[in-house]
């Protein structure tokens, strides 16, 4: 297994388990029903952010999402979404796209990771996150409307990467095409290792979806999409 940056022809095969999982209500919020091309916009990442894929031969097992968790002083925050494809769970894919985050986001200059929507008994994702070294700050209750359980709370996560010190505020750091300048593009699954060298585990696949990062917080952002066609996400 070997995470990639995502192509623009990937889509047409991210997007039959990403209508699958938010028709399934267990863990985003998005709009129900996007088409191929509305939901595109809500997923494919353009720089700062960017969108990965987890792939094995040619199987995509799954997919993720990070960049600034807020724009502007906000941004040296990262966060991330994931998604993992309902037919390959069980095979640590999930903790192989959070350690590509957690990767990416130390190599890119980000002081800490948040995520701003862990439904709260979506117990694979919390476990998961909590392996990789997150922390919950605390729960907003009844903020999550789940399909099955109802009215449920979400965790905000948060796991630091650089010390507390005055010194250590990198900004993130881009190349003048949007890569990451010093970073890396692909990830081996031999590579991902929780703290103390977890290795990936059969329950980090969270039925399908792993964790929702930052939330869309207007009307106007929400209704901030794409028109062109570079697969670049609203900034949220």
């Amino acid at each position: 297994m070997r995470i990639r940056t995502a192509e623009l022809a990937d889509w047409p095969r991210i997007y039959p388990f990403f209508a699958a999982i938010v028709a399934a209500g267990q863990t985003y919020a998005y709009p129900a029903d996007l088409s191929l091309e509305e939901a595109r916009g809500w997923w494919m990442e353009g720089p700062p952010g960017r969108t990965v894929v987890a792939v094995e031969g040619e199987a995509l097992l799954g997919s993720a999402k990070m960049g600034p968790n807020r724009p502007g002083r906000g941004s040296h925050v990262a966060t991330g979404s994931f998604m993992v494809d309902p037919a390959h769970q069980g095979r640590g894919v999930g903790r192989a796209l959070g350690g590509d985050l957690v990767e990416w986001a130390r190599s890119a200059g980000y002081r800490s990771i948040q995520f701003n929507a862990v439904v709260e008994n979506n117990a694979g994702a919390v476990h998961l996150w909590q392996d990789l070294g997150f922390e919950i700050l605390t729960t907003v209750p009844e903020a999550f409307d789940h399909a099955e359980h109802g009215l449920v709370g979400l965790h905000v996560m948060f796991r630091r990467l650089v010390a507390d010190s005055p010194a250590c505020h990198p900004e993130p750091r881009f190349a003048a095409d949007g890569a990451v300048d010093g970073g890396r593009e692909e990830t081996h699954m031999s590579q991902i290792t929780g703290p103390g060298g977890v290795e990936p585990g059969n329950a980090d696949d969270l039925a399908g979806a792993v964790t929702e990062g930052r939330q869309e917080e207007t009307s106007a952002e929400m209704d901030r999409q794409p028109t062109d066609d570079q697969g670049e996400a609203d900034p949220e």
